[in-house]
């Protein structure tokens, strides 16, 4: 899987509704973490529709699964907002010693040092594109060909 994505076109109530969907995002998140191969996966409809809470149900369950495990994989989750306040705030999550107000290749740079595996997922990234599209494509670049961080965009 080099990119996977999962569609949402009819907004439904969650549980055992979105049991298909919330099993489809589990699936390709386990495959984030697992296969090297794998690089991102993107999950897109309709606002309302139940993509960030299939997520969340998702990422909670696979969360239990490697804590039982003793894996020291991460997922981590941010609503869009300024780059550099969303790579400062991931890498406080990490543990990662950071200062605030850095310039986004210096968080890259921390990042680049974090060895175990991380799944990075954006939810609003529509509108990190539209206000900053530019800086946006680059950083999005960068983040993808870092070896241990794998991207979920919603």
């Amino acid at each position: 899987m080099e990119h996977g994505t999962l569609s949402y076109s009819i907004p439904t109530s969650l549980g055992k509704y979105r049991s298909h969907e919330i099993n489809a995002i589990r699936k390709n998140l386990l495959k984030l973490l697992s296969d090297e191969e794998a690089r991102g996966l993107s999950i897109f409809g309709g606002e309302g529709v139940g993509k960030t809470a299939c997520f969340l149900i998702a990422k909670d369950d696979i969360e239990r699964t490697i804590e039982k495990s003793g894996d020291s994989a991460r997922i981590v989750y941010f609503t869009a907002q300024r780059w550099e306040s969303i790579l400062y705030n991931v890498c406080l999550e990490l543990g990662i010693d950071v200062k605030p107000d850095r310039r986004i290749s210096e968080y890259i740079s921390a990042l680049k040092n974090f060895r175990d595996p991380l799944v990075l997922c954006l939810d609003g990234i529509d509108g990190l594109l539209r206000y900053t599209r530019l800086e946006a494509e680059r950083v999005l670049y960068v983040l993808s060909r870092l070896r241990n961080v794998r991207l979920v965009a919603i």
